[in-house]
């Protein structure tokens, strides 16, 4: 079985955050670093919209080791096309503005998918882990259901929304510990996420690259200052969610890290 870790960036126009330097490499960098590590990934898809403002994330991506994917309609059949180019058979799919996502929270969502014999996996069905460590698990099987049956421009926007969305399909949440937790952004789609990561890179140093998901809570926890950054760039929907039917028991960072 191939897995293959697919990671969508959301709009062209993020090459303004995704491209700047953290420590050294680029936020994109920092992302496909990250997804890399889940045990048992055969591949690393970049998704990119055609244009010329995705030309450098293109580039960068292929820089760093990715396969890169820019044909189709919308984000749905950009993402089909990918797997079909890679003959993948398991998908877990993420954001390309996640520099700071937890290899180990990814493992343990894929690792749901096959335990709780779902046909979808995921940790934000409610969320509880901080915004920049989502991610999806499913079967190229249902990828390419998805492409034939999604209608709406919002359920072909990307790769899971209309799984997320679909009622007939057995879904099980990776829960996160919730609470203030939950609301910490680590994600890098605006100024503000930028001069976050920053902060957490020249706070931590070299160790920021791989600093695990409790390592960077507790960083928070000590410098509030740092959350503050990019408060104004939470998403305050983000928590309206419909919740998976199969949940598991909460997960705390220091045990999934």
């Amino acid at each position: 079985m191939t897995t293959a870790v697919l990671i969508e960036t959301r709009r062209s126009a993020h090459a303004n955050t995704l491209l700047q330097s953290l420590g050294g490499r680029s936020g994109l960098a920092r992302c496909l670093h990250r997804a890399a590590r889940v045990p048992g990934v055969g591949v690393l898809l970049v998704i990119v919209p055609e244009g010329v403002a995705g030309d450098a994330i293109a580039a960068e991506a292929a820089a760093n080791g990715a396969v890169v994917s820019r044909e189709g309609e919308d984000g749905l059949a950009r993402a089909v096309r990918a797997i079909k180019t890679v003959a993948a058979t398991k998908v877990l799919a993420l954001k390309a503005d996640q520099p700071f996502f937890d290899p180990v929270i990814g493992l343990g969502v894929s690792a749901l998918l096959e335990e709780a014999r779902a046909d979808f996996a995921c940790n934000t069905m409610p969320f509880g882990f901080p915004d920049g460590l989502d991610c999806a698990a499913f079967s190229a099987r249902l990828l390419h259901e998805a492409h034939a049956k999604a209608r709406t421009h919002e359920e072909r926007s990307d790769a899971v929304s209309w799984m997320k969305a679909h009622t007939e399909l057995v879904k099980a949440n990776l829960n996160g510990p919730g609470g203030a937790l939950a609301a910490l952004r680590w994600r890098l789609s605006s100024i503000a996420d930028l001069e976050f990561a920053e902060a957490v890179f020249e706070a931590m140093g070299d160790t920021a690259a791989d600093a695990n998901a409790a390592e960077l809570a507790a960083l928070c926890l000590r410098r509030p200052d740092l959350a503050q950054i990019n408060a104004g760039a939470i998403n305050v929907h983000r928590h309206g969610a419909v919740s998976a039917g199969l949940q598991s028991r909460p997960v705390q960072l220091g045990l999934a890290a």
